[in-house]
Formats: structure tokens, sequence, C-alpha cells
């Protein structure tokens, strides 16, 4: 895993997510210098230790690899829920999920997923997907894998008491 797929999964972010929050920055901050040109000529050269350019050349490098990297990471849709596994890691919502168990029926089965919490984040509530949604909005993010299930990890937890 790089260190871009390690932040973005510590934040809890999809690399196209991402994307597009900083084409949305880069963008306002093209039309403020074009609005604005002696301010920020100004703000470039006199705002102490980190500049209004040296942002913007941060920013571009950040815009570049992310754009690299969003053609680089490889997600494939789920199709088939036969082939879900709790040791891989899926993209649902722009949010990363460990495929916990099958529920419901075998005419309506429904499929659930636990939320990978991140450093800093707080854990958010198992997400339950019908065949149809799944196939939707469920993603399989190629080389990452989860390292234990949490429910093994609670079951674990409930043997200590």
């Amino acid at each position: 895993m790089t260190t871009l797929e390690k932040a973005l999964f510590s934040d809890s972010r999809a690399s196209a997510t991402v994307h597009e929050e900083l084409d949305q920055i880069f963008g306002a901050l093209a039309d403020f210098k074009e609005r604005n040109p002696q301010t920020f000529n100004f703000l470039c050269a006199n705002s102490g230790d980190l500049t209004l350019g040296d942002a913007i050349q941060a920013l571009a490098q950040t815009f570049l690899c992310i754009r690299i990297r969003v053609t680089e990471m490889e997600l494939n849709p789920v199709y088939e829920p036969r082939l879900l596994n709790p040791s891989k890691v899926y993209q649902i919502d722009a949010a990363l999920y460990q495929y916990l168990r099958q529920s419901g029926t075998s005419a309506n089965p429904r499929y659930v997923f636990g939320h990978l919490p991140t450093p800093g984040h707080k854990k958010k509530s198992d997400i339950v997907l019908n065949r149809t949604k799944l196939a939707i909005r469920c993603q399989e993010v190629v080389g990452m894998t989860c390292n234990k299930s949490v429910t093994e990890e609670n079951s674990e937890q409930l043997q200590l008491f």
C-alpha cells in the first residue's frame, strides 16, 4: 500500500472524492488569482512561513499525484455476492467497509458490511445491502485486505469477560 493509499484509508476517503475537492480548491485559487492579481501576488510573497504560492504548488503536486492514483487504484464492481470475502475491503459510498455476513432469507438475501474506522474517526453503523444495491454501490478495492473481521474481534473481547 502506497503512502497516499494509507493517507486516504486513514482519512476514510476515496481518491475520487478527494480528487474532486482538490479540483474545486484549485479552481477557486485560479479564480482568486484572476480577480485579485495584486492581492494574490502580495499573499504569495509576504505570508510568513507558508505562502499562498507554496500552498498552490503543494495543491498542484497533490492534485497530479491523486489524478495518477485514481487511474491506478483498481475497483472491481461486485456483481456476484458469492465472491464476497471478509478479508477483502469494499468501497461503498466513498467509505471503506468489510463484509461481515449474509442475513435475510434465501429469496431476499441481505449483505451486511461493517465500516472500517480509521484513527480520529467514529465508527459508522453497519450497512445492509440487497442484491441490487450491492451491484450498484459496492466495489472491491483490489489489493487492500483486512487483518481480522470485526465479528472475530468482538467475540475475542467477549471471551475476555
